[in-house]
Formats: C-alpha cells, sequence, structure tokens
C-alpha cells in the first residue's frame, strides 16, 4: 500500500478540475498565512496561529476523501511547499516550530485519513467485483438455462420453483414459477440424487394417455454463499419417453416372442403327434402283421408282397409329411437356390387363400445368407397378415434389384391397418428382422386400399 501511495502521489490526477481547485484552497491559505506573519497580524498569544495551519485539515481532508492516500499524501506534501516561504521567515515571525508541529500533524492525518479511505476503496471495490462476477455468472448460468433443450427448473430449499427455463415453461405452463416440487409430481425425494441401482424411481410422467411424457429426474445441489446456508437444488428431467416406450415394446416383444414360440412348439408337437407318429404307428403295426404272417404257415399261392408294398408306401407318406413340416421350418429351397426361387415357391403352394400374383425387377442375384433369410420371413410374414387378418382377395409380391441393393415390396386389397393402433407381434418381428440387416421398413396405405410392405436392403 505504502509502494502504491507514493506512486500515486508522483502522479496526482492533474485531469480532475477539483483537485486543482483543492491546491488552490492550499494556495490561499498559505498565502493568508505568510501575509499574516509578515505584518504580525496572527502573534497575538503566546501559541502560534494554529488556526490557520488548522485550516489546512480542509483540503487535505478533502482530498484524501475523494481521491484516496496518494493525493492526500501529495496534497499535504504541497502544502510543505507552499509553507516554505513562511517557515523561512528572518527573526521566527513565521513561528516555524509551532508551524512545522502542526504540518507534521496534518500530514500524520492526511496518511492515517488516506489508508482508512484506501481500505474502504478496496473492500468497495472488491465487493463491486464480486457483485459483477456474481451478476455476470448468473447471467451465464441464465443463458445457459435458457439453451438448455431438457425441462430444468431450479428449487430453493423449500421446495418452490425460483426459475424455469422454456423448455420447463412449456411443460409445465408459463405460470410453473412460485409452484412447489410436489405440485410439479416431483415426490418428496426430488432433492436427493438418484440412486444409481434404482434409475427407475426416480421417472416422473406428465400428462395422460398418448400425450403423456415420461422423464428422468436428475438433482444437483448448488451450495450456498456460506458453509451453513443451504443451497438450491438444479432438478433437469431428461425426456426418456422414446426410450420407455420402446423398452416396454422390448418386453412386450419378448413375452408375446415366448408365447409364440410355446405356440409353434405345441403346434409342432400336435403335428407330429397327429400325422407322422400315428402314421409311424400303424407302419409297426403292419410290419408286425407282416412278420407274423412271414412265420405262420401260408396258403398255397399266397405271398408276403402286398403287405410289404404297404408298409413301403406308409413310409414314403410319412417321409412325405415330415418334408413338409420342414419345409415350413426352414425351406431349404432358400439355401440352395437363393430369394426369388424361395418367394416363388411361397407363392405357388397350393390351397391359398387368395390371388397371388410375382414380378422380378432387375437382374436377381443371390445375396447374403441373413439378408435373404430376413427378407424372406418378412414377405412370408407380410403374406400371412394379408391373408389371416386383412381379408383381402389379392396379394402381389414384386422383388426388385439394383447395383446397390434390393428391395421387397408386399401389397394387398384388404382392409389396411387402422390409424392409431398398436402394432402386433407381426409387424414388430418384421421391424426386427429389418433392423438387424441395417434395412428401412415401410407400411402404409395402398392407394386404391389396403396395405403395402416395402423393405429395402441397401449395399445388399
Amino acid at each position: 500500500m505504502i509502494a502504491r501511495a507514493w506512486r500515486d502521489a508522483l502522479h496526482p490526477p492533474l485531469r480532475d478540475p477539483r483537485f486543482w481547485l483543492v491546491q488552490a484552497v492550499l494556495v490561499l491559505i498559505a498565502s493568508f498565512h505568510l501575509v499574516g506573519d509578515q505584518v504580525g497580524i496572527l502573534r497575538t498569544t503566546p501559541f502560534p496561529a494554529s488556526e490557520t495551519v488548522g485550516l489546512l485539515l480542509v483540503p487535505v481532508g478533502y482530498a484524501a476523501a475523494r481521491f484516496g492516500l496518494g493525493p492526500s499524501v501529495a496534497t499535504a506534501l504541497w502544502a510543505w511547499v507552499l509553507w516554505m516561504p513562511d517557515l523561512l521567515l528572518p527573526n521566527d515571525e513565521g513561528q516555524p516550530f509551532a508551524d512545522v508541529l502542526e504540518l507534521t500533524l496534518i500530514t500524520a492525518v492526511a496518511v492515517l485519513v488516506g489508508v482508512r479511505i484506501e481500505r474502504e476503496r478496496a473492500a468497495r471495490s472488491a465487493a463491486e467485483r464480486a457483485d459483477a462476477e456474481h451478476q455476470a455468472a448468473e447471467r451465464r448460468y441464465r443463458s445457459l438455462l435458457d439453451a438448455h433443450a431438457s425441462p430444468t427448473l431450479l428449487l430453493d430449499p423449500a421446495g418452490t420453483v425460483l426459475l424455469a427455463n422454456p423448455a420447463a415453461r412449456r411443460l409445465f405452463g408459463a405460470g410453473v414459477g412460485g409452484r412447489t416440487a410436489s405440485q410439479l409430481g416431483l415426490g418428496p425425494d426430488w432433492r436427493d440424487p438418484p440412486a444409481g441401482d434404482a434409475p427407475a424411481a426416480r421417472l416422473l410422467t406428465v400428462g395422460t394417455g398418448e400425450a403423456a411424457r415420461e422423464f428422468r429426474v436428475q438433482s444437483t445441489v448448488v451450495p450456498g454463499a456460506g458453509e451453513a446456508e443451504e443451497g438450491t437444488v438444479q432438478v433437469v428431467l431428461h425426456d426418456v419417453t422414446a426410450e420407455a416406450r420402446e423398452g416396454r415394446s422390448a418386453r412386450a416383444y419378448a413375452n408375446d416372442l415366448v408365447r409364440v414360440q410355446e405356440e409353434e412348439r405345441r403346434r409342432i408337437s400336435q403335428e407330429l403327434h397327429d400325422e407322422p407318429v400315428q402314421r409311424l404307428v400303424h407302419l409297426s403295426q403292419r410290419l408286425l402283421s407282416a412278420e407274423r404272417s412271414a412265420g405262420a404257415p401260408r396258403a398255397e399261392g399266397a405271398s408276403l408282397a402286398e403287405p410289404i408294398r404297404s408298409a413301403r408306401q406308409e413310409a414314403l407318406d410319412v417321409i412325405a409329411e415330415l418334408r413338409a413340416l420342414a419345409r415350413g421350418l426352414r425351406p431349404p429351397v432358400l439355401d440352395d437356390l437363393g430369394l426369388v426361387a424361395a418367394v416363388r415357391a411361397l407363392l405357388e403352394e397350393p390351397g391359398a387363400p387368395t390371388e397371388r400374383s410375382f414380378a422380378l425387377e432387375g437382374t436377381p442375384r443371390r445375396l447374403r445368407a441373413p439378408v435373404e433369410l430376413a427378407v424372406f420371413r418378412i414377405v412370408q410374414e407380410a403374406l400371412r397378415n394379408a391373408e389371416r387378418h386383412a381379408g383381402g382377395q389379392r396379394v402381389s409380391v414384386c422383388l426388385a434389384f439394383s447395383p446397390t441393393g434390393c428391395s421387397a415390396t408386399i401389397a394387398d386389397d384388404g382392409r389396411g391397418i387402422a390409424a392409431g393402433s398398436t402394432p402386433g407381434l407381426g409387424i414388430l418381428g418384421m421391424r426386427e428382422r429389418a433392423e438387424a440387416i441395417g434395412a428401412r421398413l415401410g407400411i402404409a396405405p395402398g392407394p386404391g386400399g389396403g396395405t403395402v410392405v416395402t423393405v429395402h436392403v441397401p449395399d445388399a
């Protein structure tokens, strides 16, 4: 502080008119005192005329209060310079001892007052800087809060909303300020950080029905100014509606998949028991009868050819039924001849309830095995949906090949899919198969009614 005081004293505020006014008052006082000592009007008492020297406290004190330590010291030193002619008067006419004592006291006052003023000014400057930094930080926080895409709230320790960004105002309404955490449905544990092993406990649902949205609540305590002061709480709501719906759809799909697998196993078991197993039992009975006939005496001309021929035919029928069952599970033509042949064979199955047609565009080629299987299953499922649920009369399938990929289009003239209806297991399965091979699946109403299912596989 002393070094800064000397630096400021050597560089007084020369451009400030008030500083020059102080110096002019100083010159007037010094001139009046010098003239008074010369003519002897100030030597009427045993003590020197301290009242005149004491007048220096006015400009020196004002310089200290207005300009600080450095200018007050400069003013005091300037008083010493102005007082030199009076101190050098002959025959002690200027009372030099008393004047020096008074000037020393005035200089000490200038230093003490200047130091006090400097400290107060430094404290005020520090407070102003802290306040400016606080305001700047608040402006930055508000700008970040407003720019945040997720709904964000700032609540006081009692749970009352102090600030809300535009996303939060759109979610809760413009009057969200002043509402409490319980009114917003944040729950009693809104202030606590979410447990890492139980994130579902911090979910907030806003709205009802199809318009309902789900948010994950994230709370962060903003420390207060003092150690004992309780801080505010920033609550950020992360929209997890799509994730929650996908999770529910995935769980429902998994449950439906298990159910369908069990139903398919039951159906296969029933078909094996009703046809092939029964025929095999009948075949074993025929073979047993033939074995007994072979060991028993036979009439002249009797032959085992007919029982053996009948047993052979029974075995061929069982083989045919098992092959048909195997084709339903995994058509071998798909592995042997490819997608085009497999789709043709699928459409040419006898006993179809609809009129089926097939079209081919581009030059067909073999695709990767997972791609061929996925596209075939999508065509198979779309065909099954059109015939079992849509109630249409005609179904057309078109396979299109290009140098950059392939696509399949399945169109029917049935009832179509009702707007807003929940996708069934078949549609979910087609979407899962399309996503597994990086394909795009589209389901839309047909131009003349019905439904059009398209699947496009890039870089196939």
